[in-house]
């Protein structure tokens, strides 16, 4: 999913030459690529000692083991949640830049369709 999110932010830096704009394209790849290296660390190291995830997938519990282990839920929650403040941030970014083009309102109403074409790929869970 953050390759996703990097395209998108490589595209919008190469398409709007807006230097003030162009800061928070690369404030929002650093935060993105800060993300994306923090839930791979969380995901490796969610017990210690690291082999422990293996034994509480085998139906035994990390404390009777000896080790311990973060709250997957809690950890899914709250890194998903994030991941979709993210997805609806950048979706959100070139929305007032586009309605600054000195085109007719039916112009700006298209090419804010197109950007925001991205909501209809966003399906709920069950």
């Amino acid at each position: 999913m953050a390759a996703v999110k990097y395209s998108v932010l490589c595209f919008m830096y190469r398409i709007f030459p807006i230097a003030q704009f162009r800061r928070i394209l690369k404030a929002s790849l650093i935060f993105v690529i800060a993300l994306t290296i923090s839930c791979v660390m969380a995901s490796i190291f969610q017990c210690i000692p690291v082999h422990m995830f293996w034994e509480t997938l085998g139906g035994k519990l990390a404390p009777q083991l000896g080790g311990r282990c973060i709250n997957v839920r809690s950890y899914f929650l709250i890194s998903g949640s994030i991941n979709a403040i993210t997805d609806f941030a950048l979706l959100a970014m070139p929305i007032p830049i586009l309605w600054r083009l000195r085109t007719g309102k039916p112009q700006k109403l298209v090419l804010t369709g197109i950007f925001t074409v991205g909501l209809a790929s966003v399906q709920p869970q069950k």
